[in-house]
């Protein structure tokens, strides 16, 4: 799963409070790996006060995906 991880990876956060019970990153990975996508989405625990900031620079990353506000990246 892990053996293309580089800087050309795509990355798909999931973000919420709580998240640590989140089945969707492992299966949205395989699923990526499955169709030849360097891609892996990852769980981030982010506190309700926090997601505004947490979004905004999420969507100053290339490489990671997702809707962040206004921000389709």
């Amino acid at each position: 799963m892990l053996e293309n991880l580089s800087g050309e990876t795509r990355l798909f956060p999931i973000l919420g409070d709580p998240v640590k019970h989140a089945k969707s990153p492992h299966r949205l990975t395989l699923g990526f790996e499955s169709r030849g996508q360097n891609a892996i989405c990852v769980p981030l625990l982010v506190h309700d006060g926090a997601l505004k900031p947490v979004m905004h620079s999420l969507a100053l990353i290339p490489k990671c995906r997702g809707t962040f506000g206004n921000h389709a990246a």
